[in-house]
């Protein structure tokens, strides 16, 4: 094994691991997927022609899996030169101060913050003018060893989370490049939509804290085990400066936990249609922040709420029961299109996609239609069968991904072992034939002789064996190939030359070549263009000209009779 092959396995080996709560999981796992990246259907926003289809398949996707991760959609340099003055000030003024936030906010801050790419996108994706709801952004400033337990913002919105309010869309912003082991944001993908999430929508997610009495931080839990038992599957990514990440006020989200010695740093603000009506305040806004941890005023706890909470609302176990099984029995309260995706996507995501399995689209949490737009019936069933049958898509590439590494492995096991065995043959084999070179007992050669065929049989049968192994690692190989081409190079003389096919062909090139280097001192007074520009254009402007013509001609004769005499 070469050493750069060595180092590859190597590397393959070292798994990436995220702490979510109390928990650790594999990132690329079956618990821990990796988030799927919409930067290439955001570029085509600005294609006049693929616009209005981008747009649609950004949005199903959104809404199906309630998030959109936007690589490098912000320049990095705006970035790095944020993170520069939040570091160079965070020490003096630290996160916990109440003065902290005016000081923080630097003018490189409200660049990120402001940036004519981040509202680019959202007026296109919006189709109206994007406004932030709130006149301020969070800054979070993540300590080592600290994390965010799982929760919707919903809960923090108030009367936002109206019927008649179009939808509110967080937008999170990583300041810091943010590997796993930092602790950046996870969500739990399909939470905002998946059936199995139907109950905690209608508890849960309908929690107005200022309104309740609940104290604490809002969380649902800080147990990841608690949410993807409802359905979905834990997201997450290794985040660089200039990603955005976009999610609904019904996703399931938190962060993984800071490993790492250093802070992490990311902003966060809340943006919605600019044609939202305005929302009278209530008289309770801010009391559950003043007061979360006074007895008094918030006496229960999110666990005495989730006991209150336990029992499902009527109507609801028949529907999740048919989603388990494939089916789509819609209550007369909620009706639902009969969607499905073919039952070979279906079979292929097991085991990557957590139960309930994904085999018909949810009921929109959105009465209004996606993001406050009322879609006719027949494009939403398209677009919502669009973004699952690539989710299952998706999940079963992702399966397949591990189907092969895990073979991998074998293939490797398998070959060392089959090499040691081979080592141990020819030990034995060079000890039998020590021992004859000793022997001189006619019976004992006998013996010898026998020893020696059994040991040629077991190497025969062992060549077989990895005749075998190599034809199954070379298929193995062949299935993990991903074919790429290189750009083609411009091929200069020595190339045509090679290709010549026939003396004539080879001698056209030669006296070609010849005639440039003659010409070299002409070339020098003239304005250099290029080779092709120049045939084009010369040949363009002489087209009707015979007269022209024949004298380039007669000149081109001339000059090769003097390299020919």
């Amino acid at each position: 094994m070469g050493k750069k092959t060595k180092q590859r396995h190597e590397s393959r080996a070292v798994a990436k691991r995220a702490r979510l709560g109390l928990r650790s999981y594999t990132l690329g796992s079956a618990r821990l997927g990796e988030m799927r990246d919409s930067s290439s259907l955001a570029r085509l926003l600005r294609s006049a022609n693929a616009a209005r289809s981008a747009r649609g398949r950004l949005r199903a996707r959104f809404w199906a899996d309630g998030y959109l991760l936007l690589r490098g959609l912000l320049p990095a340099e705006v970035v790095r030169q944020a993170q520069s003055s939040l570091l160079a000030k965070l020490p003096s003024f630290g996160p916990s101060r109440e003065d902290a936030g005016a000081g923080l906010c630097s003018p490189e801050v409200l660049a990120v913050l402001n940036h004519s790419e981040l509202f680019y996108f959202l007026d296109s994706f919006f189709e109206e003018v994007a406004a932030p709801v709130f006149d301020s952004a969070n800054l979070r400033a993540v300590q080592p060893g600290q994390s965010t337990g799982f929760h919707t913002d919903s809960v923090y919105m108030g009367k936002l989370m109206a019927a008649n309010q179009p939808p509110v869309v967080a937008c999170w912003i990583p300041i810091t490049p943010i590997p796993v082991e930092l602790g950046g944001l996870v969500v739990c993908r399909g939470s905002n939509s998946h059936p199995g999430f139907e109950h905690f929508r209608q508890t849960y997610g309908k929690l107005d804290l200022d309104e309740s009495d609940i104290k604490g931080t809002g969380w649902f839990t800080d147990d990841p085990e608690e949410v993807i038992s409802m359905g979905g599957r834990w997201e997450t990514a290794e985040y660089l400066q200039g990603d955005v990440v976009l999610f609904t006020m019904h996703t399931v989200h938190g962060s993984s936990a800071n490993c790492l010695d250093r802070w992490r740093l990311s902003l966060d603000f809340r943006v919605q249609a600019g044609s939202a009506p305005p929302v009278e305040p209530s008289c309770n806004k801010g009391r559950w922040s003043r007061f979360r941890h006074n007895m008094s005023e918030f006496p229960q706890t999110m666990e005495q709420a989730k006991a209150a909470w336990k029992a499902f609302a009527p109507g609801t176990e028949p529907e999740l029961a048919s989603w388990n099984n494939g089916g789509n029995v819609a209550s007369a309260a909620s009706p639902r299109p009969e969607l499905r995706v073919s039952a070979t996507r279906a079979a292929a995501a097991v085991g990557l996609l957590q139960k309930p399995t994904l085999c018909a689209p949810p009921s929109s949490p959105v009465s209004s239609g996606l993001l406050g737009e009322t879609l006719p019936p027949r494009a939403l069933v398209a677009a919502v069968n669009a973004a699952f049958a690539e989710a299952i898509e998706h999940a079963a590439a992702e399966q397949a991904a591990a189907a092969l590494e895990q073979e991998e492995k074998q293939i490797r096991n398998e070959e060392e072992e089959l090499h040691q065995q081979h080592l141990e043959l020819l030990e034995r084999l060079g000890a039998l034939q020590a021992e004859a070179m000793r022997s001189g007992d006619n019976a004992g050669e006998q013996a010898l002789g026998e020893r020696f065929g059994q040991v040629m049989m077991e190497l025969q049968e062992l060549a077989k064996r990895q005749r075998c192994q190599e034809l199954r690692a070379w298929r193995h190989r062949v299935r993990r190939h991903s074919p790429s081409w290189s750009r083609p190079t411009s091929l200069d003389m020595e190339d045509h030359l090679s290709r010549a096919h026939d003396i004539f062909t080879f001698w056209f090139f030669e006296m070609r070549d010849r005639l440039r280097v003659s010409f070299k001192p002409l070339e020098a007074k003239l304005a250099p263009v290029p080779e092709d520009h120049a045939q084009q254009l010369l040949c363009g402007s002489l087209r009707h000209s015979p007269s022209a013509r024949t004298l380039r001609n007669s000149g081109r004769r001339s000059a090769q009779d003097k390299f020919l005499k």
